[in-house]
């Protein structure tokens, strides 16, 4: 399962870590082999934090974390438009700044898709 929120996103398939936006310096998307993906580049604290858990220790050298999109119930293109809406809502603002664009202006609204 892939999990995006205006906090952070998770893919349950490479690890259990929420991952808060603020600690995703920017997305982008590639192609490789005909396969799509959208690749968070970290910020070196998360690289940092990463490195530390058990098992991630190799992917945390790299600052690039990816998301493949084969098996995700959805399109790449309305997944990587949740990552960037959601991303570019969780800026460096306080949580009460946060709530009162979501009341005014609905806010990015946040999903979770299946992933075999």
């Amino acid at each position: 399962m892939v999990l995006v929120t205006p906090f952070g996103i998770r893919d349950l398939r490479i690890g259990h870590e929420f991952l808060l936006w603020d600690s995703i310096a920017e997305i982008s998307a590639e192609e490789s082999r005909g396969h799509k993906m959208i690749v968070l580049t970290s910020t070196p604290a998360l690289r940092r934090q990463l490195g530390a858990i058990r098992g991630l220790g190799r992917r945390a050298q790299s600052d690039r974390i990816v998301i493949h999109s084969e098996g995700v119930a959805t399109d790449f293109d309305t997944l990587l438009r949740a990552c960037r809406d959601c991303h570019a809502a969780g800026g460096p603002r306080t949580a009460l700044q946060q709530e009162d664009e979501r009341a005014t202006q609905g806010g990015a609204q946040g999903f979770a898709v299946e992933a075999s």
